[in-house]
């Protein structure tokens, strides 16, 4: 039989369940609403039910080496039904409000795994703890009635990711009045120049029209990450956290509004490198005050938004009491700290960790240190 003393522990465990939300609406939608002269203002839905979240996990946790290196896994699988959505109504049955219903189902699935080491036999105390999530998002379906749901530069549709970004897909930019004749065969294009952004034509008719526009990027994070070390020495303690996120995109309307608008506005250094003539640039269009072509929702405006940060760093010093102020402090505590100390991303928006994932220039987290000094009478 083989020797195992090294586990300390081992627990398999899994769990499924499911749970109502009726998502922050009101007790009445299921309601028709009327104004005081009898007007119609919504239709209700006497089949509106709650929202249904059920999740099924399985995994384990694991302890080896007398607890100095602890493991957890987790395989989970969320699915939404019956999602809580308003439906608009045609205008020919009147100005009504839109309906809520139960329009369709989302499912988030992923592994999670966290690893961690402590040593705490010696003087020098310290410990590593580390994290890894995974997440794979899907509209499984969307109610008939509402096949597909647009938003200012998104698109929710069945066998899609949730709020996927979607528009025209940049493929350089046009360098030469015959390159855009030739490219675009199908109609007359007076308003395109060269020096303007060169869009993908999806169905090669020759036309960049609402058909060609596909989808050019995902909002929902694939991965994340943290660790934290922690140790000390005497009276010495230092704390590190960092956090991190892959696999994910934004939409930098800020860099629309800085350096593509038509309007006389301040712009970056980017717009140094913009196309200025035939070879010059393919990636930054020309500037202008007329559209060229940044005025559509695309992928020149669409960024990876992954990144990895230190959250906070901080360094402490216990003073070692003695005498009367012993009899007075049962702990003095010396600190110094600082947060978002820096960022590595290739994200060009003030802070890839905005939670807006139509990010207009949200303001960033700020770099902060801190001084202090913790006292326990």
């Amino acid at each position: 039989m083989q020797d195992v003393s090294w586990v300390t522990d081992l627990k398999l465990r899994g769990s499924t369940g499911k749970l109502g939300n009726q998502s922050g609406l009101n007790n009445y939608n299921s309601l028709a609403i009327y104004n005081s002269q009898g007007t119609l203002l919504r239709y209700g839905n006497p089949d509106l039910k709650w929202e249904t979240t059920t999740q099924n996990n399985i995994g384990f946790d694991l302890s080896m080496f007398k607890n100095k290196i602890t493991i957890s896994a987790d395989y989970f699988k969320k699915t939404t039904s019956d999602l809580l959505l308003p439906l608009g109504l045609p205008s020919v049955v009147g100005d009504v409000k839109p309906t809520i219903v139960n329009a369709g189902a989302v499912t988030n699935k992923g592994f999670e795994f966290a690893i961690g080491y402590r040593n705490n036999d010696r003087k020098f105390k310290y410990s590593i703890n580390a994290n890894l999530a995974t997440v794979t998002n899907n509209v499984d379906k969307l109610d008939p009635n509402l096949p597909n749901i647009y938003g200012q530069v998104s698109k929710t549709e069945a066998g899609h990711p949730l709020n996927s970004f979607y528009g025209f897909k940049m493929t350089g930019i046009y360098q030469t009045q015959k390159e855009i004749d030739d490219y675009l065969t199908g109609a007359s294009h007076p308003d395109i120049k060269p020096g303007d952004i060169k869009f993908q034509d999806i169905n090669g008719d020759g036309i960049i029209n609402d058909v060609d526009r596909t989808y050019i990027g995902n909002p929902n994070p694939r991965v994340s990450c943290g660790a934290n070390l922690s140790a000390s020495y005497l009276g010495f303690d230092l704390s590190v956290l960092f956090q991190g996120v892959k696999g994910v995109e934004k939409y930098n309307d800020l860099k629309k509004i800085i350096d593509y608008d038509t309007r006389p506005f301040n712009h970056t250094t980017a717009t140094l490198d913009a196309w200025h003539g035939a070879g010059t640039s393919n990636t930054i269009p020309r500037s202008t005050f007329t559209d060229n072509g940044s005025s559509k929702v695309s992928s020149i405006f669409v960024e990876d938004a992954s990144y990895f940060r230190l959250k906070n760093i901080e360094i402490g010093y216990t003073l070692n009491l003695e005498g009367k102020m012993k009899s007075v402090f049962q702990n003095v505590r010396l600190f110094v700290s600082a947060q978002n100390l820096f960022t590595v991303t290739n994200y060009t928006g003030l802070d890839p960790e905005a939670y807006n994932m139509f990010d207009q220039g949200t303001y960033p987290q700020s770099k902060a240190f801190l001084f202090g000094i913790n006292v326990k009478l």
